[in-house]
């Protein structure tokens, strides 16, 4: 344990503020997070990113967060993520299927004077540190794409989740969640804690934060989109019987049936 949470006392916590104050608790909090303790990973969230707000003490919190989620034995792996997810983007005001438009997010922060400190809000919020926390989570994609082969399929889907927060990251991390999606059974768990975290991320991924009002002719689609559109058309008729999957489909003009989708990607 010493050696997994190595640095975490170095960081100057005491002078470095959270949503109760100071945060010289966090150290504390992140070692009952190890230990299993009931409710520390709740009482985390409480303290640097309650109600999707980050505050000072949540970037270099980022780091050793992250080395929980990669252990094996770190207890209850999937809310871990969750809550780099939560540190990540915050409380997502917008539908899930709709990617993030981060290339915008950084020119609001860019703008801001270099006095400007704190969250002024929730999700994409204009303050450095919400950014800064995005930053810090996106900075563990390669151990998100590991995870996407762990052996649970919990911390498989909050992973792919996750990474479709990230389109800088694109190029790496697609080809994962595309092979993770037809790989993945459905099983008896359903479609939404398994398969669906990881088709709403290609599809945000592939299609940005943009809405489409029109339907697009397949051969207008990018590359990235024709594939993330073939790979949908070969899920198994269990997916495509499910409201949230066809809902992701349907606000991107897209043919919400199996048959029609195959048809339109030429599949026959």
């Amino acid at each position: 344990m010493n050696d997994l949470l190595a640095g975490l006392d170095n960081v100057e916590w005491a002078r470095l503020r959270h949503a109760y104050g100071s945060a010289a608790n966090v150290p504390v909090l992140i070692r009952d997070l190890r230990a299993g303790k009931p409710d520390a990973c709740h009482e985390l969230w409480a303290c640097i990113c309650h109600q999707g707000t980050r505050y000072e003490a949540s970037v270099p919190a980022v780091p050793f967060i992250l080395r929980l989620a990669a252990t094996s034995d770190t207890p209850d792996r999937p809310a871990v993520v969750e809550l780099l997810e939560t540190l990540a983007i915050g409380v997502v005001d917008h539908p899930a299927h709709l990617g993030l438009d981060v290339a915008a997010w950084r020119h609001e922060v860019a703008r801001l004077p270099p006095s400007v400190t704190g969250d002024a809000g929730q999700g994409m919020s204009t303050s450095p540190w919400a950014l800064a926390a995005y930053d810090a989570v996106r900075m563990g994609t390669p151990t998100f794409c590991a995870l996407l082969d762990d052996p649970d399929p919990t911390v498989r889907a909050a992973s792919a989740h996750l990474l479709g927060w990230f389109p800088e990251e694109i190029d790496l991390t697609l080809p994962h969640l595309l092979d993770l999606l037809s790989s993945e059974p459905l099983g008896d768990e359903g479609l939404f804690d398994r398969v669906f975290p990881v088709t709403a991320s290609v599809m945000r991924l592939a299609f940005g934060s943009e809405d489409i009002w029109w339907p697009p002719a397949f051969d207008e689609l990018t590359p990235t989109q024709q594939h993330a559109i073939r790979a949908l058309a070969e899920l198994g008729e269990r997916a495509w019987r499910r409201e949230e999957f066809r809902t992701m489909l349907q606000v991107r003009c897209l043919p919400d049936d199996q048959k029609g989708c195959r048809l339109y990607a030429g599949m026959g």
